[in-house]
């Protein structure tokens, strides 16, 4: 796994798995995980992920920028 996406799917079933035994910490954890590398991924086909923006966990600022450079996929997400 080396992109943003498959590593994006591999957490959300990692999350499925924990929601099968109610692991619900494990479960938001998981979730967030999935947010922030699909976010990357989406950033990353548009060439703008780089920098300090690869090493955030940061979801509002990953969010903010794609409001900023594509209007449509904000409000698909």
């Amino acid at each position: 796994m080396n992109s943003y996406k498959e590593l994006a799917l591999y957490d959300l079933k990692s999350a499925k798995a924990n929601y099968q035994f109610e692991l619900w910490n494990k479960v938001g954890r998981e979730c967030q995980q999935v947010c922030e590398k699909y976010l990357k991924h989406c950033l990353q086909q548009r060439h703008l992920l780089r920098g300090e923006l690869e090493r955030t966990n940061n979801l509002k600022k990953l969010f903010r920028l794609i409001d900023d450079y594509d209007r449509e996929l904000y409000k698909e997400l």
